[in-house]
């Protein structure tokens, strides 16, 4: 119980002092903050249709967050399919994807936990060819950008004054 009351804010004291014990504060907690109306779950659910992957998102942690989503609704009692979430989540990703997801689609005993390995090693393989389609030009011109330590010698132009005098 006092760590209840150490971690909530002041204004939320009353709420858990009122209640005899800890897992009585908790459910009180639980019940002030958990909003179970018509409307929460109609949001949660138009989340789960409208998930996309974002730019800098992986696969996985796309799935993730439809999971979590998933989650959130059975916490409010609503069932939703996991063949609802799965082609939620299949719509929802990166248009590099486009093959995966076909191959993906047509398989008849995907489930989520088959479905998000074989993206994991569909990002593996597009981030493989992406690394192979550099050039080794440009990798070297990368590399030489900024990646050069301060103490490399460069080289200096030629003085024609002086090659003259060797020769």
């Amino acid at each position: 119980m006092s760590l209840i009351m150490l971690n909530v804010k002041p204004q939320h004291h009353v709420l858990v002092r009122e209640t005899g014990s800890a897992r009585a504060a908790w459910a009180a907690l639980a019940d002030a903050f958990r909003s179970a109306d018509r409307a929460r779950v109609m949001n949660l659910r138009m989340e789960v249709n409208m998930i996309f992957m974002g730019t800098r998102e992986t696969a996985v942690e796309c799935f993730n967050r439809g999971r979590a989503l998933v989650w959130e609704l059975n916490m409010l009692a609503v069932v939703l399919e996991d063949e609802h979430l799965l082609s939620a989540l299949l719509s929802g990703l990166d248009p590099k994807f486009e093959y995966t997801k076909e191959v993906l689609a047509n398989l008849d005993d995907l489930t989520l936990d088959k479905e998000i390995v074989k993206l994991r090693a569909a990002e593996t393989r597009l981030a493989a060819g992406k690394q192979r389609r550099g050039t080794p030009a440009k990798t070297a011109l990368a590399a030489m950008d900024g990646d050069a330590p301060h103490n490399a010698r460069t080289r200096r132009p030629i003085d024609t004054k002086r090659v003259e005098r060797r020769r």
